[in-house]
C-alpha cells in the first residue's frame, strides 16, 4: 500500500516535484552507467573508476531501492515521464559549448595578458576547427536522413 494513495496535489506541485525527481532520476542514471563501467576517456577529460566491485553492487542496490520509490511516486502522483531527444540534448550542449569557446578565441584571451607572439593565430585556426565541428554535430542533428 502506497503512503501517497487517496492524496491529491496541484499542478504546482505536480511540476516542482517532477522536475527535481527528473534530475535526481537522470543522476542516477548517470551513476549506475559508472557502476556498469560505462566510463568516459577522451584526450583531456577521463572518468577514472576507483569504485570497488563491492561499493558498484552496494550503490545499484541503492539506486534499485530509489528508483521503486519515483515510480510510487510517478504513478501515484501522476508525475510526468520525460524524454529528452539525443537530438535536443545535442544541440544544446553544442550551443553552450559554442558560447564558451568563442571566449577562447585569442583576441578574447587578451583580457588575461599578453598572448607570445604567433600564439594567436595557430590558437584561433585549431580554435575555429572545432567550432566548425561543433556546428557540423549540431547540424547533424538537424537532419533525418542521410543525403
Amino acid at each position: 500500500m502506497s503512503l501517497l494513495n487517496g492524496l491529491s496535489i496541484s499542478d504546482n506541485h505536480r511540476r516542482t516535484i517532477a522536475a527535481t525527481m527528473t534530475l535526481l532520476d537522470k543522476q542516477l542514471s548517470q551513476l549506475e552507467r559508472y557502476c556498469r563501467g560505462q566510463t568516459f576517456k577522451g584526450p583531456l577529460y577521463l572518468e577514472r573508476d576507483d569504485l570497488s566491485l563491492w561499493q558498484k553492487d552496494s550503490i545499484l542496490k541503492e539506486i534499485d531501492a530509489t528508483r521503486r520509490v519515483l515510480t510510487e511516486m510517478r504513478d501515484h502522483l501522476a508525475l510526468p515521464v520525460t524524454a529528452e531527444r539525443f537530438t535536443e540534448m545535442t544541440r544544446a550542449k553544442s550551443s553552450i559549448l559554442w558560447a564558451s569557446l568563442v571566449e577562447l578565441e585569442s583576441s578574447h584571451l587578451q583580457r588575461y595578458g599578453r598572448l607570445p607572439d604567433g600564439f594567436g593565430p595557430a590558437h584561433d585556426l585549431m580554435l575555429q576547427f572545432i567550432l566548425a565541428r561543433l556546428d557540423a554535430i549540431s547540424h547533424i542533428t538537424r537532419e533525418t536522413h542521410r543525403p
